[in-house]
């Protein structure tokens, strides 16, 4: 029973259309997640590229955890590894905040909608992990 009410929440969760950004920021239904990802952002002349973590997700951003945190306001390309290597999509980081065990949480907003095969490689994972999340995250390889 409680599978199949996950299932469904997952589905409606799919099915959800974005919804413009107003005053409020969490207008679009986050779920989470524990999905392999990559970060990818340019400084000047250096390419950086460092795996990540995704907390939770919705049409308009993210939430990750890093080693290495992109500098405030730069644009990102995020990529998920975990099933199948996803197109990157671009977004800018709005904010990372470090934690005790060297790591940081960056949260992030797209530059468009997430398209829906992009929402499903990243929750898709969780639904075989729900255990790891959100502590896991933290404890587990970003490799």
């Amino acid at each position: 029973m409680m599978i199949e009410q996950h299932e469904n929440a997952l589905l409606r969760f799919l099915r959800t259309r974005f919804q413009t950004v107003g005053d409020a920021f969490r207008t679009n239904p986050r779920h989470k997640s524990s999905a392999k990802a990559r970060l990818l952002w340019n400084l000047g002349n250096q390419s950086n590229k460092v795996p990540a973590r995704i907390i939770d997700i919705s049409r308009a951003g993210a939430a990750l955890i890093t080693k290495k945190a992109p500098p405030d306001g730069i644009l990102v390309r995020l990529g998920v590894t975990d099933q199948e290597d996803t197109p990157w999509i671009e977004a800018k980081v709005l904010g990372s905040e470090p934690d005790e065990r060297g790591k940081h949480r960056v949260r992030i907003q797209f530059h468009d909608p997430c398209p829906t095969v992009f929402l499903k490689s990243a929750v898709l994972d969780s639904l075989n992990t729900p255990e790891q999340m959100p502590q896991g995250l933290y404890e587990g390889s970003l490799e």
